[in-house]
This record gives C-alpha cells, sequence and structure tokens, in this order.
C-alpha cells in the first residue's frame, strides 16, 4: 500500500503524510455517515520532528501541531 499512497499523494501535489491524513478523514467521514453524524471538520494533534540531519541519533525532538482536517469532503484529492 506504501508506494500507491505515494503516488496519490504526488498526483494531488501533496506529500506522503498528506496522503495518510486525506486517508484517515476520508476513514472517519464514512464513519460518521454510517452512524447518521453529519461532521465538517475534526481537531488533529500531529508531533513534528525538529531533529536536524546532523543530531546525534537517540532521543526525541518534536513539537505538536494542531489543525482541522475536513471530513465533509468526499474527494480525497480535496482533503
Amino acid at each position: 500500500p506504501m508506494p500507491t499512497l505515494r503516488e496519490a499523494a504526488h498526483r494531488s501535489g501533496g506529500a506522503l503524510n498528506d496522503a495518510f491524513v486525506a486517508g484517515v478523514a476520508g476513514g472517519l467521514r464514512r464513519y460518521h455517515e454510517k452512524h447518521g453524524v453529519g461532521v465538517g471538520a475534526l481537531h488533529l494533534s500531529m508531533p513534528i520532528s525538529l531533529r536536524a540531519k546532523d543530531d546525534a541519533p537517540g532521543g526525541n525532538r518534536i513539537t505538536l501541531m494542531r489543525f482541522d482536517i475536513p471530513v465533509d469532503l468526499a474527494d480525497p484529492a480535496e482533503r
């Protein structure tokens, strides 16, 4: 699945992570539709790496970024 996801991301002008988040948003959309709940967007917190290429191995250097993911859009490229 990884090569397919990566290819879909590049076709849409995004990165692998963008395609992954769009896929998760699509799954959440289907889940909420199945249960008759309309949702426009959901809040997501995602870790962002702060590591530089020359950092010593080991340990984590991250920060969290919070943003909304649109679960009401049917087209994955739009999400």
